[in-house]
């Protein structure tokens, strides 16, 4: 008798608890991208938050599946600190959305680079940094620092059971060297002209 009423009440102090803890995220169902490539899942109640440790500028992308839980408060808070291990410089960063969009933007700051371009629209979001950033840069705010706010994604018209994407990229700089080279040949044949 005694240990049916140990077992009742400590069923009864789990539920509790577990009603008292805050609404997980969207679930992480998968990433994609290279393996070389670290990715590491801080997300804690509606708060998606990530490190990426990037050997390579092979784009990232998290796939989620939402929740009941998620639709009751349909904003999410996004952010990731971004670690550059290539020995490349980022020059760019850009991050897209399926299946979501964003409903505030937030900011994205290079630890030593400066930012010179930035963009954003409500499924895509750009930075460009002069230097190109050789350590970390912030998207959102990832370390709590005053004057950096999180970017906020909107499941608005989404169901229990749908998906949703966030595709990072840092594009590699074999990149805009070829585009320069693209751009030169192209003003090069107009002066010919």
């Amino acid at each position: 008798m005694k240990l049916a009423r140990i077992v009742l009440s400590a069923a009864a102090f789990c539920t509790t608890l577990a009603g008292a803890l805050p609404a997980s995220a969207a679930v992480l169902t998968s990433v994609g991208g290279s393996s070389a490539n670290l990715v590491t899942d801080l997300s804690t109640g509606s708060n998606l938050s990530f490190d990426f440790d990037l050997v390579n500028f092979t784009p990232v992308i998290l796939n989620f599946a939402v929740e009941a839980a998620d639709l009751s408060a349909p904003l999410l808070s996004f952010n990731t600190l971004v670690r550059n291990l290539s020995g490349l410089g980022f020059a760019q960063i850009d991050v897209g959305l399926t299946n979501i969009t964003f409903a505030q933007p937030g900011t994205i700051t290079p630890t030593f680079g400066t930012r010179t371009a930035f963009m954003n629209t409500p499924t895509t979001a750009f930075a460009a940094f002069n230097p190109a950033e050789p350590a970390e840069l912030y998207f959102g705010n990832p370390l709590g620092l005053a004057g950096q706010r999180d970017w906020t994604l909107d499941l608005s018209g989404l169901a229990v059971g749908d998906s949703f994407a966030i595709r990072t990229a840092v594009p590699e700089p074999a990149t805009y060297a070829l585009l320069a080279a693209g751009l030169l040949m192209v003003g090069l044949s107009r002066r010919r002209r």
